[in-house]
């Protein structure tokens, strides 16, 4: 069993041109049922900014949006090379998402296109990741996939 922790690099809303308020963060806890398959569970979190774009009711009206995810996932890994895994697997979560904004005039017309200020939906991804161990309980590792940020760095320290 191990604890793991990351921060993203490419968050899910670079494309809305939003300003990282909190860059991605991720700990999880992942235990090895074999020597080949892992068992984790996860959460994550992010927070950014942007402005409401032209076709909104209210141009420039500042935004927030506060992310949270929280998911299990099953990983296959090749660990054929010393102190190097390779590895891939499938995640199935559950993501939460609030947009608050000061603006009245925006919240309406969110209100009137059926947008709410919560939201919430399952999330089904999958991902690759390459983990390299320059000490038997210490890690390092680098991934991408769909989730919190498409892709994230992070460390890793084996309890057992």
């Amino acid at each position: 069993m191990g604890v793991k922790a990351s921060i993203g690099l490419l968050p899910i809303y670079l494309a809305d041109k939003s300003n990282t308020m909190m860059p991605p963060l991720n700990v999880g806890v992942e235990w090895f049922a074999t020597d080949n398959i892992s068992i984790g569970t996860y959460a994550d979190y992010s927070a950014s900014e942007f402005q409401s774009n032209t076709t909104d009711a209210a141009p420039g009206a500042e935004q927030t949006n506060k992310t949270y995810l929280f998911d299990l996932r099953v990983a296959f890994h090749n660990t054929q090379l010393d102190n190097l895994d390779i590895y891939g697997g499938f995640a199935l979560g559950y993501q939460f998402s609030q947009i608050q904004t000061e603006s009245e005039e925006l919240k309406k017309a969110r209100l009137k296109q059926g947008l709410e200020a919560r939201n919430s939906s399952v999330l089904y991804t999958g991902f690759l990741g390459l983990r390299y161990a320059p000490k038997p309980k210490t890690s390092f590792f680098t991934e991408v996939g769909y989730g919190i940020s498409i892709f994230q760095i992070g460390a890793g320290y084996r309890l057992l």
